[in-house]
């Protein structure tokens, strides 16, 4: 899922460039926390393999409080799929472990398929209007929000 995303690459090396990083000290994880059973175990084993003072990368999409429509939508487009987490819970998860320094949000259009036409009739019309893209009251894309964060191990 969102395997198709591109902007990240950008943000992040416009990051370590500024900061002057090596990048054989950077861990990246790329779109994964939405498929994790158990987050904070992952985050976790994830942070305490990273050595002191490395730097930690999590691009992943985000929503801006528990949105269940945006999590209803994607668990019909992955298997695999749990639920995306707000900025703040990864804050939150991470922060015995690194320090944020830096985040940026993004945007990106999604392709999908096989979502149940009826779906989106339940969906507000605000949510309708900002984020799905419809094709004869067929959902085809999604406009999401995704995050860069960078955080130092501490």
């Amino acid at each position: 899922m969102f395997d198709n995303i591109i902007n990240h690459n950008t943000i992040i090396d416009e990051y370590i460039n500024a900061n002057n990083l090596n990048k054989g000290n950077i861990t990246f994880i790329i779109n994964k926390l939405h498929n994790e059973d158990n987050v904070k175990d992952f985050i976790k084993n994830t942070f305490s393999s990273a050595s002191k003072n490395s730097i930690v990368i999590i691009i992943d999409a985000v929503v801006y409080h528990d949105d269940a429509f945006t999590n209803t939508i994607y668990s019909f487009y992955s298997s695999n799929f749990k639920r995306i987490y707000t900025v703040n819970e990864v804050i939150n998860i991470t922060c015995q472990y690194a320090d944020l320094v830096y985040y940026k949000k993004f945007n990106e259009r999604i392709y999908i398929d096989n979502i149940p036409n009826n779906l989106i009739d339940d969906i507000p019309e605000n949510i309708r209007k900002n984020m799905l893209i419809c094709d004869n009251n067929v959902l085809k894309a999604v406009n999401q929000n995704f995050g860069v964060y960078i955080f130092q191990v501490i």
